[in-house]
């Protein structure tokens, strides 16, 4: 039997230093596949591309697919960003509220009155916190106080009624408004204020019935009691603003206020005074009555 070709004759792989074909390509290398020889080509980018318009430095391994060397992005400022900074530049460029006199007054009346507002409350804040002493605390409310009656009035023209502004741009809190409401420090029972308050006017006005009952007629002797009944009364918090009583004391004082120290009131401007007098003092002695 005739043995097949090639049997008994050793067989002799092919040589690795001959040429082998990998897919239609000739390499001449050890065998080795094309891929382990070639560079691989590094990925091009282009704007609309990801990563495009970033730059990229230092190396390393273990970076992203496709970069070269594992090096990692650097992004480039942003238009944003530099539009941002520009917007920022025209902050510092200084604005006039007011173009006219009147216009800045009002915003200066508008400010000031802000600020006080709160002063108030932090000072109201401070004081419910025992921030502050009692000692300290009553001295610098009452100089606010006293200081936003006189803003009030000199400021109706320009920022109106006080209390609806700090509601309108939020001021101050509701604390701080009825502590300015009340016109008295925390710390002074409104109460005891008030009793306090409404035997001073008594007194001052039985003095001033007394002074007539005595045939005081001059008007540096009548005009002092008057002003102490006016006074008394303006600090009574819970008294109506439209109480007749103290009208008709204020209207005195403006006729007293006119005339000379060393003038006297006539029979009639004397009975009528005493009238008025009696009349004032009953009328508030009904109002406490019924206060209680």
């Amino acid at each position: 039997m005739a043995a097949p070709p090639g049997y008994g004759t050793p067989m002799v792989p092919p040589s690795y230093n001959q040429p082998r074909h990998y897919g239609g390509q000739t390499n001449f290398s050890a065998g080795a596949p094309p891929a382990y020889n070639q560079a691989a080509p590094a990925p091009a980018y282009s704007y609309g591309q990801p990563n495009a318009g970033a730059y990229y430095t230092g190396g390393g391994g273990g970076g992203p697919v496709g970069i070269p060397g594992g090096a990692h992005p650097s992004p480039m400022p942003q238009r944003g960003m530099l539009e941002r900074t520009q917007s920022a530049d025209d902050l510092n460029v200084e604005m006039k509220l007011g173009e006219t006199r009147e216009e800045r007054e009002r915003y200066d009346d508008m400010a000031e009155m802000f600020a006080l507002f709160k002063a108030v409350e932090y000072l109201e804040k401070a004081y419910l916190r025992d921030v502050i002493a009692t000692d300290v605390y009553a001295p610098e409310c009452t100089k606010l106080l006293n200081k936003f009656k006189i803003m009030a009035k000199n400021m109706e023209k320009t920022v109106g009624n006080p209390f609806a502004f700090a509601e309108q741009y939020r001021a101050a809190s509701s604390a701080a408004i009825e502590r300015l409401k009340a016109g008295v420090p925390a710390n002074v029972d409104s109460e005891s204020g008030t009793v306090a308050v409404a035997a001073e006017a008594t007194h001052h006005f039985i003095t001033a019935m007394d002074s007539l009952k005595m045939d005081m007629r001059a008007v540096d002797e009548i005009r002092p009691s008057i002003g102490d009944i006016v006074g008394s009364l303006n600090r009574m918090s819970t008294l109506p603003s439209d109480f007749a009583g103290r009208e008709k004391m204020r209207n005195w004082l403006q006729i007293l206020d006119r005339m000379a120290a060393s003038d006297s009131l006539d029979d009639s401007q004397i009975r009528q005074l005493s009238y008025d007098i009696e009349s004032a003092y009953s009328s508030f002695h009904e109002f406490l009555k019924g206060k209680h």
